[in-house]
């Protein structure tokens, strides 16, 4: 027995057979459209639709809040290290201050050029470097002080997922 012939005489039948079904299928849509549409079809296809735009904007809502909560970790982190800054001697804590207050500014400056993606990247870069002086300068004045219970509590403040140098 030949295969090659049953397989060309099989695939011959299927498309005879998907012919007769396409001009059926028209004649029934024609006769169905006249008699008031195609309401099953109509009703699965804006379904299926309703669920894809749920399953989106569910999505959507995720990493809006996810990234919502990155940023207030990320400020309540700040906050928290800046207000120990206040275990440091006076003189360490004014530079200390001035690079707290330029990170802040230089992150607050990446939300507000998010449309052009080259500033933000440029930003970002300027804010790590700020946060790598500011890390430097936060170990300096931690080993100067007398008390190592300052560097306890002042460097892993500094250094928290939200705001790692």
């Amino acid at each position: 027995m030949n295969y090659s012939i049953i397989g060309i005489l099989s695939a011959l039948a299927l498309f005879i057979l998907m012919i007769l079904l396409i001009a059926l299928g028209h004649h029934f849509g024609k006769q169905r459209a006249v008699t008031g549409g195609l309401n099953i079809t109509e009703g699965a296809v804006f379904t299926l639709m309703a669920l894809l735009v749920a399953f989106t904007f569910s999505s959507a809502s995720q990493r809006f809040d996810q990234r919502r909560i990155m940023i207030i970790e990320e400020a309540n982190a700040i906050g928290t290290a800046y207000l120990r800054l206040d275990m440091l001697k006076p003189d360490e804590q004014s530079a200390l201050r001035k690079d707290f207050m330029m990170y802040i500014n230089s992150r607050l400056a990446v939300y507000k050029l998010i449309p052009d993606f080259n500033a933000v990247h440029e930003e970002l870069k300027r804010a790590e470097q700020i946060k790598a002086k500011l890390w430097r300068d936060a170990v300096a004045a931690c080993a100067n002080s007398n008390s190592p219970s300052t560097a306890m509590l002042i460097l892993p403040a500094i250094k928290v997922p939200g705001f790692t140098p």
